[in-house]
């Protein structure tokens, strides 16, 4: 009966690592600096600039995110627009949910993106789409 017990036990312990494991390497391309290589509106390809390239999201491992909004002034140099903070979960498949703070309204904005190829897509008001990639 000891036998059978403790087999059981490791078994246990197996399955809950081995299942960790696997989230972490699943996470893992997704965790990272991604920087926005393409935005298209009302299906134009806009020109970017260097200040456009420095729009980015910070993805962190322990489930959190930042994305800093880049500008270019008057004079040429990049500022920044605005910094958004939330969370982010895996909904598998490659898929995740970006959950962003609570706005000054009390609003709260979702996206749902697919990692492919190194890069994902978010649609903005049905016409402008922002694709990041890792560099």
């Amino acid at each position: 009966m000891k036998n059978k017990l403790i087999i059981l036990i490791l078994l246990c312990l197996f399955w809950s690592c081995s299942s960790d494991d696997d989230n972490n390497r699943a996470y893992a391309n997704f965790i990272g600096d991604w920087f926005v290589y393409s935005i298209v509106i009302n299906g134009q390809e806009q020109n970017l600039n260097n200040c456009d390239r420095e729009n980015v999201f910070y993805i962190y491992d322990d489930g959190t995110f930042e994305e800093v909004g880049i500008f270019t002034d008057i004079n040429g140099n990049c500022q920044t627009d605005y910094v958004d903070f939330g969370v982010w979960d895996s909904l598998g498949n490659d898929r995740y949910a970006l959950i962003y703070d609570p706005d000054f309204n009390g609003f709260i904005f979702e996206v749902i993106v697919r990692v492919e190829n190194e890069s994902f897509s978010i649609t903005y008001d049905d016409f402008s789409v922002w694709s990041y990639g890792k560099e």
